[in-house]
């Protein structure tokens, strides 16, 4: 297992200078737009409520997790191996980090994007509202372009990267491991109600973060959408599994045989 979350599924020799250079480059990518994120969407720490944003802030931890272990073992191994904590560590985030991804661009496309019809409210200032929610029904144009392209990276294209990281990365997928997404989930979960309870409102001044997460006034309809979206884990955990499984047939030259 040490090795596996070092080495790519397609790489022939011990340690790829390629899937080191890709390593860097995903590291760098989710860096970068995350640091673009914070610039445009921060709102008074307000970045940090968002589901959203716990997802694409643990794609990059893992991402720059996974560059770091890799450069440790091309440049040391097999003489100094990366502690066996830090391995598991990225082993079990890594699916986190790709059930966060789908199931948060799944849930967004499917039950906020379609419904997202934001009023102005008095005492905010128009475009601030036009930079975070305008590209939801108007597409981008002079004002908005950042941001459609900070709403596309975080509920698309980080998905693609989390499903091409599954078919490049050598190390097995269990589902049994749904339960460290579950973990994830279930404490945002409790954030959302607390954060409802201590009077916290979303960046237009509404009490809730989510309009189907408005614990307020519809508690019974939030919390199926809490159980539902908790119950999203496992067929995103399968679907990583099966990924890997193609994965392995593939590489193993089986598909040609």
């Amino acid at each position: 297992m040490d090795v596996q979350v070092q080495i790519s599924e397609w790489q022939k020799s011990e340690w790829s200078i390629l899937f080191l250079i890709y390593r860097w480059c995903f590291a760098t990518w989710l860096v970068v737009t995350m640091g673009l994120s914070l610039e445009l969407f921060f709102f008074d720490g307000k970045w940090f409520i968002y589901f959203t944003n716990w997802g694409y802030l643990l794609c990059t931890f893992v991402a720059l997790l996974s560059a770091i272990l890799v450069t440790v073992y091309c440049f040391t191994a097999p003489k100094t191996p990366c502690p066996r904590w830090m391995v598991e560590l990225y082993w079990h985030l890594h699916i986190s980090a790709f059930v966060c991804a789908i199931g948060l661009s799944f849930l967004y496309w499917a039950f906020i994007y379609p419904f997202s019809n934001f009023k102005v409210p008095e005492g905010i200032h128009r475009i601030e509202i036009i930079r975070l929610y305008r590209y939801f029904f108007d597409g981008p144009d002079n004002h908005s372009c950042l941001a459609y392209f900070h709403n596309i990276n975080s509920h698309a294209i980080n998905s693609v990267l989390m499903i091409i990281d599954q078919v490049v990365v050598a190390f097995p997928t269990r589902i049994i491991h749904f339960v460290y997404p579950a973990l994830i989930v279930i404490a945002y979960l409790v954030f959302s109600i607390v954060y409802f309870l201590i009077g916290g409102e979303n960046v237009i001044g509404k009490p809730y973060i989510y309009r189907i997460l408005n614990w307020g006034e519809y508690p019974v309809s939030s919390a199926l959408v809490a159980c539902s979206g908790l119950l999203l884990v496992v067929p995103m955990c399968v679907l990583a599994f099966l990924i890997y499984k193609l994965r392995v047939w593939v590489s193993s030259g089986k598909c040609l045989s």
